[in-house]
């Protein structure tokens, strides 16, 4: 089969390259997936770079946001899920064991979640666990209820774009920080979003103006890179829900500040199935749109423009690779 492959060489460091692997053969519980459509992430691209190395073996194909096609299942498990359209909860997809920048990938039955026949884009389906069901859960640890007010760092990326969706469902009024201009415009144009700010812009005065020297209610921060700016825009008791790190700098922390305000800062990872299902009928109604940046086909060279649009900050959504996109695309 056809893979990426990241791996490590003493000339070239790390490096991302096409190549030909063994079909994947299950083991008595798993299947194998045709894979659809697999997610670029941060994640991925702090691996590349080589930020990321705890618990990721090399040389690894990375991928770990997949949808897929079942199309062969181990001795334990029916033949009659053969066909099924499914997403994948990653475990160790993509660090321990091989990931979804691949056409075929093995994954526990365990991890699946089941898709219906007639769900309409398998392709986008990848981003149902992570980011969008991520999202969910960090908005849910905010305990806000209708017409509070939320702050989100990184609001064009995979978490934010998606937790602003869906707090803003809920009646509340989000406000979203970004870093790109360009990216600015098309936030400011969606309709979740109360307000939008770009990060050099002294937003913490802006929004206690804003809401009448309230403050915000809770903030969830995507990037790491925010912390001390979004602590300070929240209101007494307010709460500062942890979700994504883009970088390995150290975030100060003043104490006094979340003590005699009595902040909460609330780490949030994951999610639960309860949650996955209520973001799945929630897409099946509408009521969340994933936001795809681009489909890439499966190549090194993909990855590679992914990595370095990533970086640059570029990417609104996610960009998916895909096996089945033609290579012309």
């Amino acid at each position: 089969m056809k893979a990426v492959i990241l791996q490590f060489s003493e000339k070239e460091g790390l490096s991302l390259n096409d190549i030909s692997l063994d079909d994947p053969k299950p083991e008595v519980e798993e299947v194998i997936l045709q894979v659809s459509a697999c997610g670029f992430s941060y994640h991925d691209a702090l691996i590349i770079n080589g930020t990321l190395n705890r618990g990721v073996s090399l040389p690894r194909v990375l991928g770990h946001e997949i949808s897929g096609v079942i199309v062969d299942v181990g001795s334990k498990l029916s033949k009659k899920l053969i066909g099924s359209k499914v997403v994948v909860i990653p475990k160790d997809l993509g660090h321990r064991q091989n990931g979804g920048f691949a056409e075929f990938t093995s994954v526990p039955f365990s991890s699946l979640v089941f898709l219906p026949p007639d769900y309409d884009s398998i392709e986008k389906a990848c981003l149902l666990f992570s980011p969008i069901s991520v999202a969910a859960k960090a908005v849910k640890t905010c305990q806000l209820v209708k017409n509070n007010w939320l702050i989100i760092s990184g609001a064009s990326g995979g978490l934010g774009i998606h937790a602003a969706q869906i707090a803003a469902a809920k009646g509340v009024k989000v406000i979203g920080i970004t870093s790109s201009e360009k990216k600015l415009k098309f936030l400011q144009k969606m309709p979740w979003f109360f307000a939008v700010f770009m990060e050099t812009e002294p937003y913490e005065e802006i929004l206690f103006a804003m809401t009448d020297d309230h403050g915000i209610d809770a903030a969830i921060e995507t990037t790491s890179m925010s912390i001390e700016r979004l602590l300070n825009t929240l209101t007494p008791k307010g709460r500062l829900v942890l979700s994504g790190q883009i970088s390995s700098s150290k975030s100060p922390i003043v104490p006094a500040e979340v003590i005699f305000r009595e902040l909460q800062i609330i780490g949030s990872l994951g999610a639960s199935l309860p949650e996955i299902n209520e973001c799945l009928n929630a897409i099946k109604k509408g009521a969340i749109e994933p936001i795809v940046d681009r489909i890439s086909p499966l190549s090194a060279h993909s990855l590679e423009t992914a990595f370095t649009r990533m970086t640059n900050r570029e990417v609104v959504g996610r960009i998916l690779i895909s096996p089945l996109a033609p290579s012309s695309v």
